[in-house]
C-alpha cells in the first residue's frame, strides 16, 4: 500500500509526457485510441482537475475520426501522427475501453456526441461481435478475404462504402473465440453506459454476457479460464482481474449480491493461485506445464 502514491505519481508523469496537445491522445507517431487513459483522466477530472477534463474532451472529440460512421465501433489505430489514416481492424479490447470512456465522458459533460459514440460502439458489439449464447467475440479484420486465397478487398476501399456496398463484397472475418478477459472488459463498459444513461438495455446485455462466461469459463473454486475450450493451459491474472471486476461492477449496478459474491470468489482464487506472498504482488500466470525453454 505504501507504494501506491509513488505509482500514481509515476503514471501521472508519464501521462503528461506522452499527451498530444494538438491532436489529443497519447503518443505522437501512431495514434491509438487508448480508452484506459481517457478513463484515468476522467477520474482525475471528477476530483476537480480541469486540465485532465480538457484532455479527456480533446481526445474523445479528435479520435471520433476513427469511429466507423456506418456500423459503429472504433478502428484500431491511425498512422501519420493524427487520426486521419486509420487501420480498420476492430478489436474488442478497443471497443470496450472506448465504450467506457465515451460513456464516462458523457456522464461528466453531457456531450451528445460522446453519447452517440458510446451507443454506436455498443450497437457494433451487438450486431457484429455477439455470440448467439450471449458472449462477445474477439475482433473483426481490417480487410475482406485476408484469410482466403482470393477475393481480397483492402480496408481502405471497403470501409469507405455504405452498408449495402460493404455487404455486397462480403464481411471482414470475425475471430469467434470467446475469452474471459475480453468479455470482462465489455461487461464493465456496458455497465458504465447503463449508469451514465439510465438505460436498462446495456445492463441487461452485460448480465447476459456475465451469465455466459460464469457458466463456461469459471471453475468451482473461482478459477477463471481464458478459453473455455482449452482448460489444460495456465490461468492468467488478466482474465481473473478483468472478469472479477466486471462482476463487481455488475453487482454494484444491479444491487444483486450474487454477482458480488461471485466476484469475491474469483478474488479469493486469485490470492490462492496467483499471489506471490514474498512481494505481495500477483504473478501474471500460473505455471505452465507445457512450457519449454
Amino acid at each position: 500500500a505504501e507504494a501506491l502514491p509513488w505509482i500514481a505519481a509515476l503514471a501521472i508523469r508519464d501521462m503528461d509526457r506522452f499527451f498530444d496537445d494538438d491532436h489529443g491522445g497519447w503518443g505522437f507517431r501512431n495514434k491509438a485510441p487508448i480508452g484506459d487513459n481517457v478513463v484515468f483522466e476522467l477520474r482525475r477530472a471528477a476530483h476537480g482537475d480541469d486540465r485532465a477534463a480538457a484532455r479527456a474532451r480533446l481526445t474523445l472529440e479528435h479520435q471520433r475520426a476513427i469511429l466507423d460512421p456506418v456500423w459503429g465501433g472504433i478502428y484500431q489505430y491511425s498512422v501519420g501522427g493524427d487520426w486521419n489514416e486509420p487501420h480498420y481492424e476492430k478489436l474488442i479490447t478497443y471497443q470496450a475501453r472506448n465504450l467506457e470512456a465515451y460513456a464516462r465522458g458523457y456522464a461528466l459533460g453531457h456531450d451528445p456526441a460522446a453519447l452517440a459514440a458510446a451507443r454506436g460502439i455498443a450497437g457494433y458489439l451487438d450486431r457484429f461481435l455477439s455470440a448467439p449464447d450471449g458472449g462477445f467475440y474477439t475482433n473483426q479484420d481490417a480487410d475482406v478475404g485476408a484469410h482466403e486465397a482470393r477475393g481480397f478487398v483492402d480496408g481502405h476501399s471497403y470501409y469507405q462504402r455504405d452498408d449495402a456496398g460493404r455487404r455486397a463484397l462480403g464481411l471482414p472475418w470475425i475471430d469467434r473465440h470467446v475469452y474471459a478477459r475480453e468479455n470482462g472488459m465489455a461487461i464493465t463498459a456496458l455497465v458504465a453506459l447503463a449508469e451514465a444513461t439510465g438505460d436498462p438495455a446495456p445492463l441487461s446485455r452485460a448480465r447476459r454476457a456475465a451469465e455466459r462466461i460464469v457458466a463456461s469459463h469459471v471453475g468451482a473454486e473461482g478459477e477463471v479460464w481464458h478459453d473455455a475450450e482449452r482448460r489444460e493451459g495456465p490461468l492468467y491474472l488478466g482474465d481473473a482481474a478483468e472478469f472479477g471486476l466486471a462482476l463487481a461492477r455488475l453487482g454494484e449496478a444491479t444491487h444483486d449480491a450474487v454477482w458480488t459474491a461471485r466476484a469475491r470468489t474469483i478474488a479469493a482464487a486469485m490470492d490462492a493461485r496467483l499471489l506471490d506472498p514474498a512481494s505481495g504482488a500477483y504473478f501474471a500466470q500460473t505455471a505452465d506445464a507445457n512450457a519449454v525453454g
